[in-house]
């Protein structure tokens, strides 16, 4: 997740495209209008909807383990 006036957005835009290219699953989104460290500011619609992603994630990504 990439706030779309972080200054780390190029880099992070890059990253997704290469750990993608080497086969690692990557869930990549950039959100509009927000800046680094939009999960804990405003707008708090936005922080709302990439926590929930980063729960959702995590929820599959653990589901499996013991």
């Amino acid at each position: 997740m990439t706030g779309e006036y972080d200054t780390l957005a190029p880099e992070m835009d890059r990253l997704a495209q290469e750990l993608a290219a080497a086969g690692v699953p990557v869930t990549h989104r950039r959100f509009a209008q927000t800046d680094h460290g939009f999960t804990h500011e405003p707008p708090v619609a936005t922080a709302r909807e990439a926590i929930v992603l980063i729960g959702e994630h995590l929820r599959v990504a653990f589901a499996g383990v013991p």
